[in-house]
Formats: structure tokens, C-alpha cells, sequence
């Protein structure tokens, strides 16, 4: 752990936004009275849920040149790359360990018939393997992973190249997709090791956002997050004719919609934060220390949906809700207070 220093508020209250939102989304997934525009489209379609995941990818890609330069400039190339394919590389390895621990308590409760509410609301196939990728075969930690360690290739490309890379990770994407075929690709959560490209895209489309102009004239930041998210959103629309958007394949479409939305919404936090004046603590506390909250919060979703049953009334729902919220925003104030936050 190590202390606060030189952070971004609305960087941070993004983050916070995406963390928490991925949290009380895996929280919803777990229950039947759920409405279904709240949990991921089982395939092709956009709800609520489907755009979470890309706003953390997007604004790690947002951070990514500066981060990288910064470390290039202090440490040169070899120490640089050497200390950013660790960060990633350990973020993957801990999406790894996480997903085998989850496999382990999911299948010895399978074996055991008897759950204790530990797997409610997960549909489950009694072949060990379709168990393992829908569980915790691939998750959103080995995306970030595997997408922070493709993106180092590109690392000191020019924004315009960086944007070139993802539109052609999304053709050859495309392209896997229709050879690999649906029983292969929607086995897997994220579109497990072939969906990589997908979430690389977003983050290199991230990183062509020049975020440095947030310290300049409005007028810049007004044409480049909201101007550019708005480019990106018709274009996945446009794109959605032909080819439907999709989060289990992370296709093209999705790609583009989901990083324009989380371009316009990020412009949305810049104003609310820079401009109004207007903030949100919590979600400023919880953006400090995203990977912390997501490593325990399976353990505190597991603990109230043990308690609740997937089966339980909205009311008690919305109740859980509430208790997760104030443990995550309890949890980061605290470890905010004492500058304490978990990197890799």
C-alpha cells in the first residue's frame, strides 16, 4: 500500500462509479426478482450492466499514456515496460487466482449438494469444465489484465495509430468470432481469452482521448470527450444494424457504443466535478482502492445472498443493495483517511 499523491478527482470518482457499479451489478446477478435491463443480455442486446465493465477498462486506457510516459521519463524504456508487465501481469494472475478459488467452493458444493445459498443464482452444467468458464473461467481482472499487457506494444504510438490498432483488433476479432462460433466464444465470461482483443480496443480508444486537456480551455475538453464519445456512440448504433451488439462476444459494436458512453459519461463527471463543483466523496474514497473492494467483494455478496436466498422479495434486494453500497463506501473513506491503498 502506498499514499495519495497527485490524483485526478474525477479520474478518481469515475473509477469509484465503475467499481462500485461492477460490484452491486455481480450482487443483482445473484437474485430472480432481478429485472433483466440490470443483469448482462445473455447475447446480443445492451442493458444497464453490459456497460459497466468497458467504463474501468476505458479509464485505465484514458490514464495509460500519461502513466507510461511519466514512468518512461523517471525510470527509461527497459524499467518502464519491465514495471508495467508486472502491474499487468499480476492483475491477471490475481483475476486467475481469484477465479480458481471461486471454481474450488462452487464445484465442492456441487459435489456436496448442499450450497448453503453460496451458488444461488447461477445456472450451473454439471460438466466441470462449462462450470469453470461460467463461474470464473475468465474474468473482468484477466481482461484487464491481458488488455493492459497487448496495450504496451503500442505504448508509445501516436494516438492516431493507437486508434488504427483498435479498429483492426475488431475486424480480426470479427473475423475469430464467426471461425470459433457461438458454443466456444459465449462459454466463456468476457469471451474469456478470445474476447481480449475486444477489451484491448476499448482501451486503446481510451488512451487516444487526450486527457491532458482537462487542465486547458473547456472548449477542448467539450470537443474531445463529448464530441468524440458522441462520434463513437452513432457509429456503434450505425454499426448495431449489421452486426448487433453483443457484451459475451465483445464485438465491434459494443465496442465502439460502450467507449463512446463511457466518453460522454466521463465528460459528465469533468463538468459535474471541475465545472459545478458538484462531487461525490464516496465514489472518490472507492476509486482509490478499486482493486481492494473487487477482491473482497465476492465474499460480502456471498454472505448476504447466503442470508437473503435468490429467491428473495425486491424489497430485501434493494435492502442488500444498500449494505453493499455502505460497505464498499465505509470500507474506502476509512482506508482513504489513513492513505492506504493497495497497487500493484
Amino acid at each position: 500500500m502506498a499514499g495519495d499523491q497527485g490524483r485526478i478527482e474525477c479520474v478518481d470518482q469515475f473509477r469509484g462509479l465503475a467499481i462500485l457499479s461492477m460490484i452491486l451489478i455481480n450482487y443483482l446477478a445473484r437474485f430472480a426478482a432481478v429485472p433483466p435491463f440490470l443483469k448482462h443480455a445473455p447475447d446480443f442486446g445492451f442493458t444497464c450492466a453490459d456497460a459497466v465493465a468497458p467504463f474501468f477498462i476505458f479509464i485505465i486506457g484514458l490514464l495509460y499514456p500519461i502513466n507510461f510516459q511519466k514512468q518512461w521519463e523517471r525510470d527509461g524504456a527497459r524499467r518502464t515496460f519491465q514495471r508495467m508487465a508486472r502491474r499487468y501481469g499480476l492483475i491477471l494472475l490475481i483475476g486467475v487466482v481469484l477465479s480458481l478459488m471461486v471454481y474450488g467452493v462452487a464445484w465442492s458444493a456441487l459435489r456436496s449438494g448442499n450450497d448453503s445459498g453460496i451458488l444461488d443464482g447461477y445456472a450451473l452444467d454439471e460438466g466441470a469444465g462449462l462450470a469453470f468458464r461460467s463461474i470464473g473461467g475468465w474474468g473482468v481482472l484477466q481482461s484487464i489484465g491481458a488488455a493492459g499487457l497487448l496495450g504496451l506494444l503500442f505504448a508509445r504510438s501516436s494516438a492516431s495509430w493507437r486508434v488504427g490498432v483498435a479498429l483492426l483488433s475488431m475486424a480480426i476479432l470479427e473475423v475469430g468470432l464467426h471461425i470459433l462460433g457461438d458454443s466456444i466464444v459465449l462459454s466463456w465470461a468476457h469471451a474469456g481469452p478470445f474476447g481480449v482483443l475486444g477489451w484491448t480496443a476499448i482501451l486503446l480508444l481510451a488512451s487516444a482521448f487526450p486527457l491532458k486537456s482537462l487542465g486547458e480551455r473547456p472548449v477542448k475538453v467539450v470537443a474531445a470527450f463529448l464530441g468524440g464519445g458522441c462520434v463513437l456512440l452513432c457509429l456503434g448504433m450505425m454499426l448495431h444494424q449489421a452486426l448487433p451488439m453483443s457484451k459475451p462476444r465483445v464485438n465491434a459494436s459494443y465496442v465502439l457504443f460502450s467507449s463512446g458512453l463511457s466518453a460522454v459519461l466521463f465528460f459528465c463527471f469533468w463538468g459535474f466535478n471541475d465545472k459545478i463543483g458538484v462531487r461525490f466523496p464516496h465514489l472518490t474514497a472507492m476509486g482509490k482502492n478499486p482493486l481492494l473492494l473487487y477482491i473482497l467483494h465476492n465474499l460480502v455478496i456471498a454472505l448476504i445472498v447466503s442470508v437473503l436466498g435468490s429467491d428473495a422479495a425486491a424489497g430485501w434486494i434493494v435492502f442488500g443493495a444498500v449494505l453493499v453500497y455502505l460497505f464498499c463506501a465505509c470500507l474506502a473513506t476509512w482506508l482513504d483517511r489513513r492513505a492506504w491503498y493497495l497497487k500493484v
